[in-house]
């Protein structure tokens, strides 16, 4: 009897390597998929959910997808095949049809992950548009009330011609003229108030950039954010115009702490001999994980004060965020890095410097 269930072992594992090689294949197609997703997670928490992170998103959870429906195709042929050599009621199957229950499971999930992906995808294609939309709606009815008031004015005249200024026919007409003018005015304006305070917003940051001796050097380094910060404001604005509008009216001043703190970075990394590009560069890196504008500013002004050159800001950069990405909130990097400045002045470990040593494996 052991030696019947020994050969049948054999010739099980010889008739299902090629089902264990799917396998494996789909579970290293998942781990890596699975790091790729939450890094697209933490992306999209650091710039808003985009369309185009919502894009990268669903063709993750798509391929997720396909690799499961391989595992478990590759898991539902292995237990035909057990039952077959083993028999349908032996433990080798009740084992792998619980492996295959586990994986339809997880299939199931990761479809339903596909399905709201898309869901969401679909809605911020929709919001993103609404913008659009209804400027050229607006645009639209300007030019059919232009039309029809043009239409209304050679009526109008002909009936002048023809009954008189006083008739029953002309003052209608007169009638009509003045509220589809008045109509138009409103269309008019209200379209016109859109153009200009996106012009209020141009001249508004030619203004900050003209009194930039006010906020030192910060407005430098907070051009290059500028466009991503009213690239979120679009988005989580673009339900309606005037919300759209009122953002715009709004960000030079919701800027000003942030074009401060650009400006004490700035210094901070002068004063270590690199350049305000570095700066940037080093704050955009750190904010691009954190997705906070004060944590990476600080993070950054302490790096700046141990790093000797390019070398030492990539690496702390690579330390900091991969802290971030492992302990959170558990283990604050601009503590860490705050930590890892003070011994170095010191030659004593101190702070978080000493947590991240402890808790680490290196």
């Amino acid at each position: 009897m052991a030696k019947s269930k020994n050969e049948a072992k054999i010739k099980f594992t010889a008739e299902t390597g090629e089902f264990n090689e799917q396998i494996k294949k789909s579970n290293n197609s998942l781990s890596e998929l699975k790091a790729e997703l939450k890094l697209n997670e933490t992306q999209m928490k650091a710039t808003g959910t985009t369309v185009e992170g919502l894009e990268k998103k669903h063709q993750i959870l798509s391929n997720q997808l396909t690799a499961s429906e391989k595992k478990t195709e590759a898991l539902s042929q292995k237990v035909d095949k057990a039952a077959e050599i083993y028999g349908e009621n032996s433990d080798e199957v009740q084992k792998l049809k619980l492996q295959l229950l586990n994986a339809q499971t997880a299939e199931e999930k990761v479809r339903q992950a596909v399905d709201a992906c898309s869901n969401e995808l679909e809605q911020q294609k929709s919001a993103a548009n609404q913008v659009e939309s209804a400027t050229e709606q607006l645009t639209s009815t300007i030019d059919r009330q232009q039309s029809e008031l043009n239409q209304l004015k050679k009526e109008y005249s002909d009936a002048v011609l023809q009954y008189g200024e006083t008739s029953d026919e002309a003052k209608t007409l007169e009638r009509s003229i003045s509220d589809l003018s008045g109509e138009l005015k409103q269309s008019k304006t209200a379209l016109a108030n859109a153009a200009d305070k996106a012009d209020e917003l141009d001249q508004s940051l030619e203004n900050v950039d003209d009194s930039a001796d006010n906020a030192g050097d910060g407005f430098t380094v907070l051009k290059g954010t500028v466009a991503d910060l009213a690239s979120n404001g679009i988005q989580t604005a673009s339900e309606k115009v005037s919300e759209f509008i009122g953002y715009l009216g709004d960000l030079p001043e919701a800027t000003l702490e942030l074009r401060q703190d650009m400006s004490t970075l700035k210094t901070s990394f002068d004063e270590m001999g690199f350049s305000t590009e570095t700066a940037k560069n080093t704050w955009r890196d750190l904010y691009a994980i954190f997705g906070e504008d004060d944590r990476a500013v600080e993070a950054a002004n302490n790096i700046s004060k141990m790093a000797k050159n390019q070398q030492d800001l990539d690496k702390w950069v690579t330390i900091t965020t991969g802290v971030w990405g492992t302990y959170q909130d558990s283990l604050p990097v601009e503590a860490l890095a705050e930590s890892a400045n003070e011994t170095v002045k010191t030659g004593q470990v101190t702070g978080n410097l000493a947590d991240a040593l402890n808790w680490s494996s290196e």
